[in-house]
């Protein structure tokens, strides 16, 4: 490799090279000779598994040493030290790799998640009697992955929930990952009547003098 005046040189590939250093005067000159060897250098393919589930630890991370010599030492952001890792969280997670010839990589890698699987009341229907079954209402589900299966506590299938009485009804919502989550949704109805009455017997036969009247109605 000749330099020239610049005394810095950058070699592309790995390899053994002679380097020989010339150096001149108008009185004297002088040459020496090193051996430069320039190692491989560290090179990893990545492969990622993303969270299926929100929240769950199902992500990994799976490195391929492509480049570099043997042995290497992995260092994690989570403390892992192998080569993989298995059962994470999403985020991010940096990992850093040297070779026995002190080479070193370091790289970011993201694992990502689904967004948490959520449920809303978009209509209702009130029952319209007390102790009727005429009341029901229809959801809309988000989040997670697309397509989903509802099925409510009443083995009914489906978005909506028709014809039943009031009361609490729990209704699980299971995504295309075969991610799982159960939601309590409430149908309400009218209050029941009451009325107040006053009564009064008739006091002899043949008599008008019994009545019923309608105090109140609520």
């Amino acid at each position: 490799a000749a330099f020239g005046e610049n005394v810095d040189y950058r070699f592309t590939d790995p390899g053994l090279y002679s380097v020989t250093l010339l150096v001149e005067s108008p009185f004297c000159k002088d040459s020496l000779i090193e051996q430069v060897e320039i190692y491989e250098p560290v090179e990893v393919d990545i492969a990622t598994v993303d969270v299926l589930c929100n929240g769950a630890a199902t992500g990994a991370i799976d490195l391929s040493i492509v480049g570099g010599t043997a042995p290497f030492q992995f260092d994690w952001s989570n403390e892992s030290e192998g080569e993989d890792i298995l059962s994470v969280l999403a985020g991010n997670y940096t990992v850093s790799v040297l070779d026995a010839n002190d080479c070193f990589l370091m790289d970011t890698i993201t694992l990502v998640q689904p967004l948490p699987i959520a449920a809303s009341v978009v209509d209702s229907s009130i029952v319209s009697c007390f102790g009727g079954d005429d009341g029901g209402l229809c959801i809309e589900v988000n989040g997670g992955v697309s397509d989903y299966t509802v099925t409510w506590e009443n083995q009914v299938s489906g978005n909506c929930l028709n014809n039943v009485s009031a009361g609490s009804y729990v209704v699980t919502i299971v995504d295309g990952n075969n991610c799982v989550t159960a939601t309590t949704f409430e149908v309400r109805e009218n209050p029941q009547i009451e009325i107040v009455d006053t009564m009064a017997n008739i006091s002899c036969f043949g008599a008008d003098d019994g009545y019923i009247r309608l105090d109140s109605i609520t």
